[in-house]
């Protein structure tokens, strides 16, 4: 009764995590939307790691009698050992962790550290729960397609608040003409942060239209695809863009092997239907306008980006094994920045100090060149994972192809943007890594949806 309930608790803990956290806000707070949704999404980790570790005492897999005696089959560290021989990626997840203590040796403030390190923490438990609990097929298909309803939604609202209308946040003024493309941010802060969220989506959808037999299901996950990559041509966002773009080519490359000709021939029209839109609607020559105006700022000095990138660069050149330490960019911003500007004029008007725009430098400034190496260790270790699968289902390899392409998606954004900064951006990917282990690890069981 015990192990259901705790099954039962870790299952819809995680349904609602990857539901809610995008939708949850505080009206009342000052920070009415990044904060609550990274409250809640870390009070659902605990609660789903919690409930795993009272089923594995219940299953008597861990002693609940402190101390473990030597040699004690069912200690902690005897089960720390099985989980991390039996669970992919392990040893970079690990070096990252370190990579983050160790960087507290240059840390200046505990309470911005300890925040990350946090994150870092449970995120990497988000994972292994998943792993360790998620083994069927049904499971998986239950929570991808509870994160996309929760894409669905906040897509539907931003198309409300590109109209003007904003009932639920109220950041949209009516009477206000600017709105449109600058006020639609969904459930979160920014254009740009709810664009990053929102391209994990489209190629997960597509892959579950192309491998559903349920007609309900194919027009619920070919709606899904055609709103968000319209919203997010619509927003265009450059890094999302670039990073959906990305996402399409690996998908159409790696999936092209397992479809027959028809569908093809379908995935061609539909990409250049979409091609078409955003010549039609002027989308694609906003973000050709938007593409050449950064360049332009890049070559001026006027860049804001290029200001940031540079400071952190100073970061890493002055701090380059253990970093600056974890979440001190935003506390060390203005130090290192002046530090740039002895070396290079800076002729723009807008600064920001709160992240670096890009995940991978700022990263390497924090938590120096172990944090950067492990990072990029882990993204290779799941290329290769899930690229060597040995899955022989084309139903299973399309949607990991399609798992894929979202994490794709992502990365690239994460070169001019900070979505793993973003609770339901950083949830979402690791949900999506945790679950292509999962669906890769189902051999035998027929996938039907």
């Amino acid at each position: 009764m015990i192990l259901k309930i705790c099954d039962w608790i870790i299952f819809y803990s995680l349904i609602f995590l990857v539901t809610l956290t995008p939708i949850v806000i505080n009206p009342w707070g000052d920070d009415q939307f990044r904060l609550p949704k990274e409250v809640f999404a870390q009070i659902m980790i605990i609660i789903a790691f919690s409930s795993w570790l009272i089923k594995l005492v219940e299953e008597n897999l861990i002693s609940p009698h402190p101390p473990l005696l030597k040699g004690d089959k069912r200690g902690i560290l005897s089960l720390g050992k099985k989980i991390f021989k039996e669970t992919p990626f392990m040893l970079p997840i690990s070096l990252l962790i370190f990579a983050s203590t160790l960087s507290l040796i240059n840390s200046t403030s505990t309470l911005f550290s300890f925040k990350s390190i946090l994150n870092i923490i449970l995120y990497s438990l988000l994972y292994i729960v998943i792993v360790n609990n998620i083994k069927r097929e049904r499971q998986i298909k239950i929570l991808l397609t509870s994160a996309l309803l929760s894409g669905v939604i906040t897509s539907i609202y931003c198309l409300i608040q590109y109209f003007g209308f904003d009932p639920y946040t109220k950041t949209v003024n009516p009477a206000d003409p600017n709105f449109g493309t600058y006020r639609t941010t969904g459930f979160l802060d920014n254009p740009d942060i709810v664009s990053g969220y929102l391209i994990l989506f489209p190629l997960a959808a597509l892959s579950m239209f192309l491998i559903s037999t349920k007609l309900a299901l194919r027009i619920f996950f070919f709606s899904t695809f055609l709103l968000v990559t319209s919203l997010i041509i619509m927003i265009h966002s450059i890094a999302p863009i670039f990073g959906l773009f990305g996402a399409f080519l690996v998908f159409i490359v790696f999936v092209k092997p397992h479809l027959p000709s028809k569908v093809k021939i379908g995935l061609a029209v539909l990409l250049i239907s979409f091609v078409g839109m955003g010549f039609i609607t002027g989308k694609f020559g906003s973000i050709w306008d938007s593409s050449y105006s950064h360049y332009e700022r890049f070559q001026d000095l006027s860049s804001d980006r290029l200001l940031m990138w540079r400071t952190a660069g100073e970061m890493i050149k002055d701090k380059p094994v253990a970093g600056v330490g974890i979440g001190m960019y935003k506390v060390k911003f203005f130090e290192y920045r002046d530090r740039v500007l002895d070396k290079i004029p800076y002729f723009g008007v807008y600064e920001k100090a709160e992240q670096a725009h890009n995940e991978y430098l700022q990263l390497w400034a924090e938590m120096g060149t172990i944090g950067i190496t492990a990072v990029i260790w882990l993204i290779i270790s799941y290329f290769v994972y899930a690229f060597k699968s040995e899955i022989q289902n084309p139903k299973s390899k399309i949607k990991i192809i399609g798992l894929i392409s979202g994490v794709a998606a992502i990365l690239i954004d994460s070169i001019g943007s900070f979505p793993f900064h973003i609770a339901p951006s950083a949830v979402l990917t690791v949900v999506l890594i945790a679950l292509t282990v999962s669906l890769s690890n189902i051999k035998s069981e027929e996938i039907c949806l």
